[in-house]
């Protein structure tokens, strides 16, 4: 058993992703012995016709700064490594609360970051920042 805890398996989101590509989820279920999800997508009625690779030519992205949240350390390193490898300086946080800190503390030195991406849930982040408004 895991001790990560969360906010729910991401069903809404999976079943929203699948309805927009034509697909769907179904889901068997018996107490006691678990789950099985089915998931099904469209078929492909014709070949793909294959491009040209095109030489990707990435900017100059030394001097931007990424802040990443994620609560799952492994999700963490894997972001950072690959933002990295792609040139860009990355600060990482564990929780909503972590990462205001790291968003103040760039804007108040100047050296404000280009791109913030945020796991989907950050429990007591929005709360914080409902107080910050209404003060």
């Amino acid at each position: 058993m895991s001790d990560q805890k969360g906010s729910g398996l991401g069903l809404s989101i999976s079943l929203s992703i699948m309805k927009k590509h034509g697909g769907h989820i179904s889901v068997e279920s018996q107490e006691g012995t678990g789950s099985t999800f089915h998931v099904f997508f469209p078929a492909l009625r014709e070949t793909p016709v294959a491009e040209k690779a095109q030489e990707v030519q990435l900017k100059d992205l030394s001097q931007k700064r990424l802040l990443f949240m994620d609560d799952d350390e492994r999700i963490r390193i894997l972001m950072t490594a690959m933002m990295d490898l792609l040139g860009y300086a990355v600060a990482c946080a564990k929780d909503g609360e972590e990462a205001i800190a790291l968003y103040r503390q760039a804007m108040e030195s100047g050296k404000t970051f280009s791109a913030v991406i945020l796991d989907l849930t950050i429990p007591g982040v929005w709360e914080e920042m409902r107080c910050e408004e209404t003060a």
